[in-house]
């Protein structure tokens, strides 16, 4: 066999080893994606939203959590007596014994005549401490009013 003949098979068979070393980092490092349900209870709304949070599937947990941030596209619109269809923005933290996920929640209120109407969005966690750093996460959202106040986000998480 010539020389270059052997170069070549050397570094065909050298590609060929990279290529499998890849292949097996790339499939070890994925996670399969799981599905969650996370509910947040508020308890109290003023001066600041704080509540408990219950987590079932792919996170299995329960903590606190508070409102760090919220707001409607619509200034001046009250939650419980919407006189508008808006759209409204609000960023969780939920905290554990585990550690915390900051959740950002994005939903649309469409008033019907009762007090504090349900309404639906979508959401996704925007970061994670302790056991759920690098965590990822989105799916959909509805709040229920009764019959106790619920915010059940319901998805997929992937640990990266």
């Amino acid at each position: 066999m010539s020389n270059r003949r052997r170069s070549v098979v050397a570094l065909l068979g050298v590609a060929a080893l990279l290529a499998a070393v890849l292949v097996s980092a790339t499939s070890a490092g994925a996670a399969a994606p799981g599905d969650v349900r996370i509910d947040l209870f508020p308890t109290q709304f003023s001066p600041q939203e704080i509540g408990n949070w219950q987590a079932t599937g792919a996170i299995n947990d329960s903590g606190s959590y508070v409102l760090t941030q919220g707001r409607f596209t619509q200034p001046g619109q009250d939650f419980c007596n919407p006189l508008h269809t808006t759209a409204f923005f609000e960023l969780f933290t939920l905290t554990s014994s585990q550690g915390t996920l900051t959740v950002k929640d994005e939903e649309l209120q469409v008033p019907n005549g009762a007090p504090c109407p349900p309404s639906t969005g979508v959401w996704q966690i925007v970061s994670g401490t302790g056991a759920y750093a690098g965590l990822q996460g989105h799916g959909t959202s509805q709040f229920f009013p009764t019959p106790v106040f619920d915010l059940a986000l319901t998805g997929v998480v992937v640990a990266q």
